[in-house]
């Protein structure tokens, strides 16, 4: 969507991924405000199936009016369990998804005639749902035990996670995750956004 600080026409894209970012979704800086209001662009008026991961998540929640900041219970890191909604049951035919997690800020709620597709139990917004319109999840289905193991390492060596939180984290990296069952249901979803 944004090169060199310009959005992208969109006119010949078939969807819009949102990507992770080491940037806050709930800022005010003028770089996130304009692309809160790009976003909410291309899903009320260009009407372009948007995939989010993590900020991806986070940002368009956001610009769909959601509350967006800080979690006060803090890093969810690794491997975690997800309890599935109803809709999420249904969207992945199965009643937890296990998910790569690596974030501090949260959605609060899911924004009107959005639903809400896991909790967990630092996160109660973990995906948002709209049939051929928006897919999000809060963890990331692209990372791996060896990418998960890297960023802890080295968030851990930084300082930014204490001893306790670097352990726990390592203990659970390398926990069987959903990955690749979310990326098919994101392949789904777009696709079934262009019969529209």
């Amino acid at each position: 969507m944004v090169e060199n600080s310009q959005f992208l026409d969109l006119e010949n894209v078939d969807a819009v991924l949102l990507t992770g970012s080491k940037h806050d979704a709930w800022a005010d800086d003028q770089w996130i405000r304009d692309l809160t209001s790009n976003i909410r662009e291309t899903v009320l008026t260009n009407k372009k199936p948007v995939v989010g991961i993590c900020f991806g998540h986070q940002i368009l929640a956001r610009a769909l009016g959601a509350q967006v900041g800080r979690n006060e219970a803090g890093w969810e890191v690794s491997v975690e369990k997800l309890a599935l909604t109803e809709a999420g049951k249904k969207l992945f035919g199965k009643d937890t998804l296990s998910i790569q997690q690596m974030h501090r800020d949260i959605v609060f709620d899911a924004p009107g005639g959005y639903t809400n597709l896991a909790t967990s139990p630092k996160c109660e917004v973990q995906g948002l749902y709209l049939p051929k319109r928006v897919l999000s999840v809060q963890g990331h289905p692209e990372y791996n035990e060896g990418i998960m193991s890297c960023l802890l390492e080295a968030r851990h060596d930084n300082g930014i996670f204490d001893d306790k939180l670097y352990k726990d984290g390592l203990s659970r990296v390398g926990d069987s995750h959903d990955g690749w069952l979310i990326a098919k249901v994101v392949a789904r979803f777009i696709l079934d956004a262009k019969t529209e």
